[in-house]
């Protein structure tokens, strides 16, 4: 008999929902749906919440037929969620608007005026950054002066994971990791950070109560019109990165401080003891910290945030396709010697990104094989920013996520940052995380560590290779120099 977890693991672009045997960290089934964008104007970056529910629904009722419930036990479902996001709702929880995505540029104007009332000294102090347009505490001010009508109706201002929780009749809570990615929390304290909610005008009843991730918040025979053989239990779960990182077993394995979590976003971080308030000491460096997934922790992490989308936009914009054998054809035509003359520059989000060194003779393989580079120079660089918040350096990371899927990308990392790589069995290691963390909570196991040492479980291992390494060098300091001087 199997011990199977539901994990409903929430992206920017699709709902995935995995079941999870507890017993080895395995996944027994999965299915996803893609959702669309909505694009109100040119530039605004939305998703359909209630949209959403209803792949959520269909999703979980194909995953539901998958299992076997009279031999297998289902304990509960769990989450991982996108973070720096907010859905308008009304006293029944229903949407009054689209969400409101990160990379929506609405709020840049409240975000300045943030800064400028509370000071960005003290709001660094408090949620370990400055304000800017992807800040919630922005995003709901612009919604408030701009969307008055709308607002007029609006009781509380969700994430995806209170929408969704509200959806299955439990508590409207924030989890530590997920309240962190609103923007308005004191993160060494872990409540609400008056000055905050006193600068965008709510009260902390309009955001919700804070839990651990483990937290069970009570039991669903039914998720919407999927219906249950028995009752289930319900934990909150935790943001996808949070997640991801327990499920490659940073915070359960001694000797695995890093983590790379590979998709859309190219997350590289790591669970630390106690608090601490990265971007305050570095304010210079791309490296931010917040509350972490384990108990009394603090999430490190530094991150390319176009990693996948970029990749993706190469594959569909570019070279027409972005099927598999493309992509195997691809990798099978390009060789990493440091010797190519095509490069990127990375500033793709602000709309500045580059190509260089084009001529007539240049093929779609030296393209691909630049894109590579430029992400894999951004995975060092992002690697060397961490190191800042663990005085014992880093010597091995473990990967997971869709961008680990290649052997060869995965030892190109290894050669470029001169690390070892690790590459687990589970690829879909956010989703394995959030069952990690429901296990305790679901009394499975009684310590994440126990979690951890029997559902992670290592699939390969990568060797830097110091030729690869040296051949990349001058490559990758020039990169720097160029775009981060």
């Amino acid at each position: 008999m199997s011990r199977i977890i539901l994990v409903v693991d929430y992206g920017t672009s699709n709902v995935r929902v995995n079941a999870v045997d507890a017993e080895n960290g395995s996944t027994v089934a999965s299915n996803s749906i893609k959702y669309r964008p909505v694009t109100t104007e040119p530039g605004y970056c939305e998703l359909d919440a209630e949209s959403m529910w209803e792949s959520t629904q269909e999703c979980m009722q194909r995953t539901v037929a998958d299992i076997n419930w009279q031999k297998d036990e289902v304990y509960g479902v769990s989450f991982s969620f996108f973070g720096d996001s907010m859905i308008p709702v009304d006293s029944s929880g229903n949407a009054v608007h689209n969400l409101f995505l990160c990379f929506d540029p609405r709020g840049a104007e409240e975000a300045k005026e943030i800064n400028e009332k509370v000071g960005t000294e003290r709001i660094l102090k408090l949620i370990g950054d400055v304000y800017e347009s992807g800040c919630t505490g922005a995003k709901i001010l612009y919604f408030k002066r701009h969307m008055k009508e709308l607002d007029e109706r609006t009781a509380k201002y969700y994430t995806i994971q209170q929408f969704i929780l509200r959806k299955l009749g439990m508590s409207d809570v924030n989890d530590v990791t997920m309240a962190c990615r609103k923007s308005m929390l004191d993160n060494e304290k872990k409540e609400w950070a008056g000055e905050l909610l006193e600068a965008v005008g709510i009260t902390r009843e309009q955001l919700g109560d804070i839990v651990e991730p483990t937290e069970v918040l009570g039991t669903i025979k039914k998720f919407g019109r999927v219906e249950f053989p028995y009752e289930i239990q319900v934990c909150p779960g935790a943001h996808d990165s949070d997640c991801g990182y327990v499920g490659l077993g940073v915070g359960t394995d001694p000797d695995i401080n890093t983590a790379e979590v590979a998709g859309t976003f190219d997350h590289i971080g790591m669970i630390v003891k106690g608090y601490v308030n990265c971007h305050r000491d570095h304010p210079d460096k791309d490296i931010w910290s917040g509350c972490g997934p384990l108990k009394d922790t603090s999430s490190c992490l530094s991150a390319y945030a176009t990693s996948g989308a970029l990749l993706e936009w190469f594959m569909t914009e570019i070279i027409g396709n972005a099927e598999q054998e493309t992509y195997r054809e691809l990798w099978s035509r390009t060789s990493f010697d440091g010797t190519g003359t095509v490069s990127l520059g990375p500033m793709f989000l602000q709309g500045e990104g580059e190509i260089k060194g084009l001529s007539i003779t240049t093929t779609k393989y030296e393209l691909f094989q630049a894109v590579i580079e430029m992400l894999t120079f951004e995975t060092r660089r992002c690697i060397e920013l961490c190191e800042m918040a663990d005085a014992k350096g880093i010597h091995t990371v473990r990967i997971g996520g869709g961008g680990a899927r290649e052997d060869k990308w995965v030892q190109l990392r290894a050669d470029i940052t001169g690390r070892t790589y690790q590459r687990t069995e589970e690829l879909e290691s956010s989703a394995l995380g959030a069952a990690m963390l429901a296990s305790v909570g679901f009394g499975i196991y009684s310590s994440i560590e126990k979690a951890g040492s029997s559902m992670v479980r290592l699939q390969k291992a990568f060797e830097p290779d110091p030729h690869v390494k040296h051949l990349y060098e001058d490559r990758y300091l020039a990169y720097l120099k160029e775009y981060y001087s």
